[in-house]
This record gives C-alpha cells, sequence and structure tokens, in this order.
C-alpha cells in the first residue's frame, strides 16, 4: 500500500520550474518566435495540444489503475482482518 500511494504522490508532485529555467525558456521563447511564421508555430502549438490530451488520458488511466490498487488492498486488510 505505500508503494501505491508513493506513486500516488509523485504522479502529483508539483513541477515547479526555478529562475534559471524560466530565463532559459523566455530567452528560447524570443529566439523562436522571431525564427517560425505563424504556419510553423500553430503547426508546433497542435502537435503540443495533442500531447497534452494523451497525457491526460495517461494520468487518467494511472489514477485510475492506482485507485483500484487502492480499493483492493484496502479490502484485503479488512478481510483478513475479520
Amino acid at each position: 500500500m505505500t508503494q501505491i500511494i508513493e506513486t500516488l504522490f509523485s504522479a502529483l508532485e508539483s513541477t515547479v520550474q526555478s529562475e534559471a529555467e524560466a530565463k532559459a525558456m523566455a530567452e528560447v521563447d524570443a529566439i523562436v518566435q522571431n525564427q517560425l511564421n505563424d504556419q510553423d508555430l500553430y503547426r508546433i502549438w497542435t502537435a503540443a495540444s495533442e500531447m497534452q490530451r494523451t497525457n491526460q488520458l495517461d494520468s487518467f488511466t494511472q489514477g485510475f489503475r492506482l485507485g483500484m490498487q487502492l480499493t483492493l488492498e484496502g479490502l484485503g486488510e479488512v478481510r483478513s482482518g475479520e
């Protein structure tokens, strides 16, 4: 059960950018904005959106599986304690 809770925690852990990461991303963004036209940016945005939808489905699937594992683990503890 501890492993399931640790997996849930790691999946929900915040991903905060450091100041250095934020600065680097801003610099990259400025370069990219100047080099790509609107059509290129649209294609990149579309690809990123599709990746996000896929990640959301994967996250839901993982959450559902972990929830079921917790439920089964809890039921096993109740039954063994009877």
